[in-house]
């Protein structure tokens, strides 16, 4: 409540003086540079302490990476690092790193907070304060994750608005936790630099009040003496003592944020203040710029970033767990299994690297190019310990199936492939039906295969790809193959003794003894030239109808007299690729599959009407000829969809920071010519479409760039469009060759639904967010925009039918309303040139320096990945599918044995399938596991969670991996009941 001018008149107000440092460690300069600063300011700074005891406190930022960074360096300063922390005169934490919270995950929001935790922790102490001073705005569960770590209060800037009246208020998230917020409107740097004299830091602080007292809730106010990689003022002492002895009705005292936060606290209570409630989440530009153009900014930055959080969090973590509780022992070709201590201890490094790359001017993708450079090695190396662990994971429980157990069904013969197995696991819940590749032996004698699965079900696979290995060629002249065919003979059975010794004459006997499976005779371009590729096993037997049918094309070739040179290559075949539709897979679970030989398949997704190209039992999809969109009906709501994945191109005037369109734009979504279609796969599993078009761009922003560039040059686009029996998706990959710069391109899906707001995935909810945009925004800091941040899915609907797209890694859309419905954008790319520029129409002023960021212009090859998902209802009759889409399945290959697990099992199951798991993981400290779960329906729900093994002890946790209550497990289960939008994290203990 704001307090009338004659209350505040009487008052003596206390300003609490915080001395800070915003500590970017890679922006501008990349992370060596500006830790060279960091050494000699924290060096300077224990300096002041030692020599002054009264410079009580310094904030080393909100985050204790600076920490890790300065004793990295200064081993010897430590003990006195560890000393004034101890004493309270350092605070640090309680993040790791300072992120922007839309673009880290879920889960590494809470990750960062953990390691945040320990790390302060093992130095001395963690500030218990939500400190976000600098984030590009604030995601709606950002109070309940505070509160699962113990912090009740939370100090924000960017995104808040002129909504709160006061400066102080109570911060709602969805599921109805809260925490104080303390507003700082006049950002962290209200107080930074004060001067020493009299005269001047009277007026200063008298300028600082005028603008905090009027929105005060208690006598408290907030002065924030600090900037980005400001030192410690160390005559802060003298300051607040000459303030104190000029301001007759205010009390200046050097403090920190928890004794902000506490004492207005205290005030509150004693003056009975009921704080204003606002809920959700932050994105205002009106009074500090949130920067919404980072969502796009260098989006391969994005595309890793979730992909290596998923590696993690759906692939190593958990099934680093299961295969510890399986006492499994993988295949020798991955190594042994480690211990579980040794797998956790990689784990964290492996988060670790992925956590630096997560600071919001890293993640964000606007600081000079050097430091994405060096992101791309952090991002290296977290896949590379996270994909070995998750392989070695799977490859030891792949090995602890009992594979023995699925046999042929009757009647069919095994042949060569009775020993080789497929074990295919599902990473979310169940059951799920999707399709899958994985890569089996090659078997002779089959012209193709099919899974026999535990209860005796046939089903056919597609073989996508072959992998052979070239392991000889020879050039043979005319005269010797007519030679070689005369000693060989002909018909059916031909002189095989003399083909294997001549083989092995040409490779001067080096090669193992092979099989052959397969010959090619091909004329190529070069006159009187004839290509032979033999293609070969190790196993089986040859393929007799394949050497009689090369036998006689090299006859009629010999007979037409135009053959001279027959250039031989022989190709051992190692692997081949299949695919297939898995079906009802149990939830974080797996299910083994024998391979057979089988006979070419027909297609299961022929269309039936005439124009379709692609169809399946939910949808029908034709293409069009003139510029390759596609005519979607969903056969079960009936609903249309026209013009599905065309492109847009637009200019970009802006800066890494901000999208702002050149004053004269032109916009291209037209190909140049139509694109050339053509069906890829029409296999049992999948039918596959290729369109290839090509759309000519202005090559970049003309010399005033007030307008675009009037010379075009190409740039191709190829989208594979695919689509499967089972399956209710259309998925797209989409590789573009960008060429221009200067410019934003985004792929459209126009619908005829009419709606006032769009829904897109947050962090652990749904966020509903309006389309129409505040009127009358002129003397906003920047302007508004339909652009918005999305975690796997945006999803449009009317209630009856809609429309949702998936993604993986491409955290911006739009959806726009127009007369005819509404139509979602989903950005591809953002190229730019700037890291920051001061002539933007929709920003005012810099958000930084302004540096050239070539880099930025993301030239070059990008591959993109989405679906689309029509569906009855609203978002929650879909989201399941699309985090199907953006966690594929996973298959091993394994051979024929006995093992402790079944053939086919769920190792963790979670009712009702509304609910999401998001973490199984060992826990940071002691023994147990992890299972984090949450409600993304605004509805209370009652749940029961089971594992595959007994559960001993069931505990309730905090995030903070605190337990706080013991609950009760009955029938092997655990039973409970979840709030809308709540996390609810447990610490099982398996029986011995």
């Amino acid at each position: 409540m704001i307090r009338e001018t004659s209350q505040m008149a009487r008052r003596t107000w206390k300003l609490i003086v915080v001395s800070h440092t915003h500590w970017d460690r890679e922006w501008y300069l990349p992370f060596a540079e500006f830790r060279i600063r960091l050494v000699g300011m924290v060096d300077r700074l224990l300096d002041i302490l030692h020599h002054d005891p009264r410079f009580r406190h310094f904030t080393l930022d909100g985050q204790a990476i600076v920490l890790e960074d300065y004793a990295q360096v200064r081993q010897e300063k430590r003990k006195e690092l560890e000393r004034w922390i101890l004493e309270g005169r350092i605070l640090s934490g309680p993040w790791y790193v300072m992120p922007d919270e839309f673009l880290s995950g879920p889960e590494a929001l809470i990750r960062n907070l953990l390691r945040g935790h320990r790390v302060a922790g093992r130095l001395g102490e963690v500030m218990k304060v939500g400190y976000l001073p600098d984030s590009f705005g604030h995601i709606a569960q950002m109070p309940q994750i505070l509160r699962g770590f113990g912090i009740d209060s939370a100090i924000i800037w960017r995104g808040v608005g002129s909504k709160p009246r006061c400066d102080e208020f109570l911060w709602r998230a969805p599921d109805g936790s809260g925490v104080l917020a303390v507003y700082l409107w006049q950002s962290y740097d209200n107080a930074a630099a004060l001067p020493a004299d009299p005269v001047s830091l009277a007026d200063r602080i008298s300028f600082i009040r005028k603008g905090l007292e009027p929105r005060a809730t208690t006598e408290y106010l907030l002065l924030m003496n600090g900037d980005d990689h400001a030192e410690a003022q160390a005559n802060i002492p003298e300051v607040i003592a000459t303030a104190n002895a000029r301001i007759k009705d205010a009390e200046l005292v050097h403090g920190t944020l928890p004794m902000f936060v506490a004492a207005v606290r205290v005030a509150a209570e004693a003056e009975r203040v009921g704080w204003e409630i606002i809920e959700g989440e932050f994105r205002s530009p009106e009074l500090a710029h949130i920067l919404p153009g980072v969502l796009s900014a260098r989006m391969w930055i994005k595309q890793r970033n979730a992909a290596c959080q998923d590696l993690l969090e759906c692939w190593a973590e958990p099934y680093s767990v299961f295969a510890s509780l399986a006492k499994a022992t993988p295949a020798t070709d991955t190594g042994p299994l480690l211990a579980p201590d040794a797998t956790q201890s990689f784990l964290l490094l492996a988060w670790d690297y992925l956590l630096r790359n997560q600071p919001h001017d890293s993640i964000c993708g606007c600081s000079v190019d050097q430091v994405h450079d060096e992101m791309r090695v952090r991002f290296d190396r977290c896949e590379q310990i996270a994909g070995r662990l998750a392989e070695s994971a799977l490859n030891a429980i792949g090995g602890a199936v009992d594979t023995a157990s699925v046999t042929a069904p009757q009647g069919h013969r095994p042949g060569g492939a009775s020993g080789s197995y497929l074990v295919v696991f599902n990473p979310v819940g169940g059951p799920r039906t999707d399709f899958v590749t994985g890569y089996v032996p090659p078997q002779e004698g089959a012209e193709d295969y099919v899974l026999a699965a535990p209860d005796g079900a046939l089903i056919p696979c597609q073989i996508l790809s072959v992998q052979e290995t070239d392991v000889m060629s020879h050039t043979i002249s005319r005269g010797e193959m007519q030679t070689f065919l005369k000693l060989a003979g002909g018909g059916e059975r031909w002189r095989l003794a003399l083909f294997e010794r001549t083989i092995e004459t040409l490779a001067r006997g080096k090669l193992p003894k092979l099989i052959v499976s397969d010959i090619e005779v091909r004329p190529v371009a070069k006159a009187g030239t004839v290509e032979l590729d033999v293609h070969a096993t190790s196993t089986g037997e040859h393929n007799y109808t394949a050497i009689a049918r090369a036998l006689a094309q090299g006859k009629a070739l010999l007979a037409r007299g135009d053959a001279q040179l027959f250039q031989v290559r022989l190709l051992r075949r190692e692997r081949v690729e299949v695919g297939f539709i898995a079906r009802d897979l149990p939830a974080w679970g797996f299910r083994a599959y024998r391979l057979l030989p089988g006979h070419r398949h027909g297609s299961h997704l022929h269309p039936s009407a005439q124009g379709e190209l692609l169809a399946n039992e939910f949808l029908s999809v034709e293409i069009d000829a003139d510029d390759g969109t596609l005519r979607v009906v969903d056969k079960e709501t009936g609903a249309l969809y026209e013009g599905l994945n065309g492109f847009v191109d637009g200019g970009d005037a802006g800066d890494t920071y901000t999208y702002s369109p050149p004053d004269e734009d032109s916009i291209f979504h037209r190909p140049n010519a139509p694109p050339k279609i053509a069906v890829l796969e029409e296999g049992p599993a999948r039918w596959r479409v290729q369109v290839d078009l090509v759309l000519m761009l202005p090559k970049a922003l003309a010399e005033d760039r007030r307008s675009r560039s009037g010379r075009l040059v190409a740039c191709p686009i190829s989208t594979l469009i695919s689509i499967y029996p089972g399956v209710p998706r259309i998925d797209f990959e989409t590789k573009i060759e960008n060429n221009a710069a200067d410019h934003l391109l985004r792929v459209r899906f126009p619908t005829r639904i009419r709606t006032t707001n769009a829904e897109a995935e947050g962090h652990f909810t749904v966020s509903s967010r309006p389309l129409e945009l505040p009127a009358d925004t002129s003397s906003w800091l920047e302007q508004p925009t339909g652009k918005q941040p999305q975690l796997r899915f945006v999803d449009v609907s009317d209630g009856r039918h809609g429309l949702m797209v998936a993604n993986r890694g491409l955290p911006e859309y739009e959806v726009v309303a127009t007369e005819a419905g509404t139509t979602v954008f989903l950005t591809l790319l953002r190229c730019v040139g700037w890291l920051s520029r001061d002539d933007l129409a929709t920003r005012q002023g810099a958000a930084g320096p302004l540096v050239p960021t070539p880099g930025a212009q993301c030239p070059g090859r990008h591959t993109f990945q989405y679906s689309v998902i029509s569906h009855p209802g609203n978002w929650e009759q879909a989201y399941r599918q699309a985090h199907c889409f953006t966690i594929p399945l996973r298959a091993s290959s394994t051979g024929l044995h006995k093992g402790s697990l079944p053939a086919s099992a769920s190792f963790m199951s979670l009712e009702p399938q509304t609910l999401v798991i998001s973490a199984i993981k060992a826990p940071e400290e002691g023994d147990g596991v992890i299972v984090r779960l949450y409600n993304p329906l605004d509805t209370e729900s009652a749940a029961r969670l089971k594992l595959f093994w007994p559960v001993g002890k069931a505990e309730l946790a905090n995030l903070n991996e605190e337990v706080f209550e013991e609950i009760p497990v009955r029938g092997g289960a655990v039973t409970f009941n979840v709030r809308g939008n709540q996390i609810v994290t447990f610490r099982l203990h398996v029986a011995a």
